[in-house]
């Protein structure tokens, strides 16, 4: 599920995926910024079948947390 995540981290952001682990900020590594995080939301929304309401996606920091969340969810 990881290598999906940064698969898609990598389409939205254009974002090398070999330079994105679990440790990887979605603020200060990847520059995304609020509105950013809720599209991503709605993209991982879309390719994982689950909901990320925008106050959980506000909440998500890393890579890491993605994964976890998406897990939870399932």
């Amino acid at each position: 599920m990881l290598e999906k995540i940064i698969e898609v981290l990598s389409e939205y952001t254009d974002v090398d995926p070999k330079t994105i682990t679990e440790k990887t900020n979605l603020r200060n590594d990847l520059a995304l910024d609020s509105l950013q995080l809720i599209n991503l939301s709605g993209a991982l929304e879309d390719e994982f079948d689950v909901t990320i309401s925008d106050r959980d996606a506000m909440n998500i920091q890393t890579v890491g947390d993605v994964l976890r969340f998406i897990e939870e969810q399932k």
